[in-house]
């Protein structure tokens, strides 16, 4: 086979067949149940403050997002978000309940390095 063979190949290959072009709202909700306000205050010397939260949430929307795309997560999946520098971990679950809306549902936080999530838990780093 000839170079310019290989290049038509290549070529063919790698056509764009579509874009797609919806687009996707993420939400951060923090659920506030008695348990989850519980946990914001249960470390001794830190105030895990809703704004940490948000903010960290934030940092791993993007990531979702590609996961989404490319299924390495789905709706109803639980989630650690866990940022490397405050080791602060976000226990959340990702549902829908209207199309092209995900809710990105905050269940509980701790601050812990080696926090280890139930089986199945996805987890993200940031």
């Amino acid at each position: 086979m000839n170079l310019l063979n290989i290049i038509k190949k290549k070529a063919f290959a790698e056509n764009v067949i579509s874009n797609f072009k919806e687009k996707i709202e993420i939400r951060i909700k923090i659920d506030k149940t008695q348990h989850a306000d519980d946990r914001q205050d249960r470390h001794a010397n830190i105030t895990i403050t809703d704004e940490d939260i948000i903010k960290t949430a934030q940092k791993a929307i993007d990531k979702i997002t590609k996961y989404l795309v490319f299924n390495k997560l789905d709706i109803g999946d639980d989630i650690l978000i866990h940022d490397k520098i405050s080791d602060l971990n976000l226990i959340c679950k990702l549902q829908s309940k209207e199309f092209g809306i995900v809710d990105l549902i905050i269940i509980t936080v701790m601050v812990k390095k080696n926090f280890k999530p139930k089986t199945g838990t996805r987890m993200i780093y940031i």
